[in-house]
């Protein structure tokens, strides 16, 4: 038995299935583009959603950017709309960007119904590839980190992951939670452009992010407030093989990196009236 028979031997029908579906949109170069051009659409929907209260800081250098490599995007995550608000600004104002991916854990996305509708009609399925933390299935990371380096190969391509590794649910959100090695594996082994993002204010909640859309009170309490960084320079870790202790360290400076920015954040929040 192959190993990707043995992988999906493991799998449910429902993950097999949902899995399939995400590879022919993001493995596809027809249905990539289809897929781009989508997600431009339903990003628009999103900046419509949150552009009376979004504040963008940082984003200029991001403007003109003619990248020679894909770039990843490092972001806290506070809310299930963080990747959302982000990609909302970059399809807005860039014209660099070819294709992208959102690395995401499998449950809720890979294993319920209305986890891959969401998948399929909010993201086009590019919330890809699964990230799965079962025991069993955890050998399909390898593939999951493959992909991920392969696309970050392509200059334009982004990707947006999260070092935190899960939704930090703690109540201050200037407190992050400890970096996950994954992103430090990928930061070492592709060496792509990687940026920084700090960003506060969303809702978990869609509704009540739509409420807030026609609501002028409370002005700084609403706030979306999006703070982009310079690239992170990583040539002193570069130099060093890549093995599991060094990607702890490199995910741990991207979280340094991303504290610095929500100090910004919440300076920039301060002033608002």
């Amino acid at each position: 038995m192959n190993e990707d028979a043995k992988i999906n031997a493991v799998l449910s029908f429902r993950e097999r299935f949902a899995l399939a579906s995400a590879c022919s949109a993001n493995e596809n170069h027809l249905f990539k583009l289809l897929q781009s051009k989508y997600l431009k659409f339903m990003e628009l929907i999103c900046h419509q959603i949150i552009k009376n209260s979004l504040h963008v800081d940082g984003f200029e250098s991001l403007t003109d950017l003619n990248p020679d490599r894909g770039i990843l995007f490092c972001s806290n995550h506070r809310s299930f709309f963080d990747q959302f608000a982000l990609s909302s600004c970059l399809y807005r104002n860039t014209r660099w960007i070819k294709a992208a991916i959102y690395p995401v854990r499998s449950e809720f996305f890979y294993d319920t119904f209305f986890g891959m509708c969401i998948n399929a009609f909010w993201a086009g399925f590019s919330m890809y590839p699964p990230i799965f933390r079962q025991k069993e299935k955890i050998e399909y990371n390898k593939i999951a980190v493959e992909t991920i380096l392969r696309f970050l190969k392509t200059p334009g391509v982004f990707v947006g992951m999260h070092p935190e590794g899960t939704r930090n649910k703690g109540k201050d959100p200037y407190q992050l939670l400890r970096a996950m090695p994954g992103v430090g594996e990928v930061i070492m082994k592709a060496q792509p452009i990687v940026i920084p993002v700090f960003i506060n204010g969303l809702s978990n909640s869609m509704t009540t992010q739509i409420k807030r859309k026609f609501q002028n009170s409370d002005k700084k309490q609403n706030a979306v407030i999006l703070c982009v960084g310079n690239p992170i320079d990583f040539t002193k870790e570069y130099k060093v093989p890549p093995r599991p202790t060094q990607y702890k360290l490199v995910a741990d400076k991207v979280v340094q990196e991303i504290q610095l920015l929500g100090s910004k954040e919440k300076a920039i929040r301060e002033k608002l009236v």
